[in-house]
């Protein structure tokens, strides 16, 4: 039996840029609605890689399990041999939401780790560090498993991610605002440096 490798390193920020969230029934037990995550039309990584997802809590990346996609781009059972989990009940945040101090208070800690965790520069200079890492062993890879076909379209997909990256900060500023229903004002108190 092969061994089922991850890429999530390079592969997070094509990931969460591609994620999408849609609402679920409410539960019975809460009486909230519930967030799933859609990761529908993702290419396939071939024969023994898988997706990995990645939350952040408390500053600490946290796995969500391994999945594989089928012809479609559709998770399936997740290389543990487990049906996927492509849902987070998010009943408590609801919950907790409707409380105007710890709102508040989400808002300004999102703020400070958007501030200083989660820069352009930070990232890309992450993202730049890991790529380096790699470029080296990328030769062998193509020739072993011929993924991806050159070192050309390696580098693209490179590019490609680096785009992502850059563009990232500036989308989830945008549902932020959206979704809070927050003013250029309370945006600008909240993100001064832009």
């Amino acid at each position: 039996m092969k061994t089922s490798r991850s890429r999530s390193g390079l592969l997070l920020a094509s990931l969460l840029a591609m994620a999408a969230l849609a609402p679920l029934p409410a539960s019975a037990d809460t009486g909230f609605s519930a967030l799933r995550l859609d990761l529908s039309g993702l290419e396939s990584l071939g024969p023994g890689y898988v997706y990995e997802g990645w939350i952040i809590v408390d500053g600490e990346p946290l796995s969500t399990g391994t999945f594989m996609v089928d012809a479609a781009g559709n998770p399936i059972i997740g290389a543990d041999g487990q049906v996927s989990r492509n849902y987070v009940d998010m009943g408590l945040y609801y919950a907790f939401s409707r409380n105007d101090e710890w709102r508040a208070q989400l808002l300004q800690r999102y703020a400070e780790v958007m501030n200083t965790v989660f820069t352009e520069e930070r990232l890309l200079t992450l993202f730049d560090e890991m790529v380096e890492s790699v470029r080296g062993e990328m030769p062998r890879t193509i020739d072993r498993w011929n993924w991806p076909s050159s070192m050309d379209r390696w580098e693209r997909e490179i590019a490609t991610m680096r785009e992502h990256i850059a563009q990232r900060r500036e989308g989830a500023k945008n549902m932020l605002q959206s979704y809070y229903h927050l003013s250029d004002e309370e945006m600008a108190a909240l993100f001064p440096n832009g």
